[in-house]
């Protein structure tokens, strides 16, 4: 089975509407990706934590978050923001997320990790730059 995809007026990226947990697992993980090390170790822990998770909440929490806007909410933060996504982000596009939450929210610190996914799991890259 393939993943089906929604794209709505409040979120101009595609976000997954329907798909299996392991098929999600490759472009969450940037496994799709040519030469990517595929961990079948991460992609089965992923998997679980949606069994956990329940396809209800899950598929109710991809409608909200796609079906919102958020940009007003974004405008009114007050505090001091770090975002954080990787520019080869699959699931979220990052010029439709990080790099226009950035813009949104005053006084935002943006760090991009290049080539990572929307699953930031090479958790070596992100201690040696002292961002945790």
């Amino acid at each position: 089975m393939r993943c089906r995809f929604l794209q709505t007026q409040f979120q101009p990226f595609i976000v997954p509407q329907v798909c299996p947990h392991k098929t999600l697992s490759m472009p969450f993980y940037g496994y799709s990706l040519p030469g990517a090390k595929v961990s079948q170790g991460v992609r089965e822990s992923f998997w679980q934590q949606g069994m956990v998770a329940g396809f209800p909440p899950a598929y109710f929490c991809i409608k909200a978050f796609s079906e919102t806007d958020q940009i007003e909410d974004l405008k009114k933060f007050d505090v001091p923001t770090l975002i954080i996504q990787g520019d080869n982000d699959q699931i979220v596009p990052f010029a439709d997320a990080g790099l226009l939450q950035s813009k949104l929210i005053e006084g935002a610190t943006l760090k991009v990790y290049k080539g990572a996914p929307h699953g930031l799991n090479r958790f070596g890259q992100l201690s040696q730059t002292g961002t945790r």
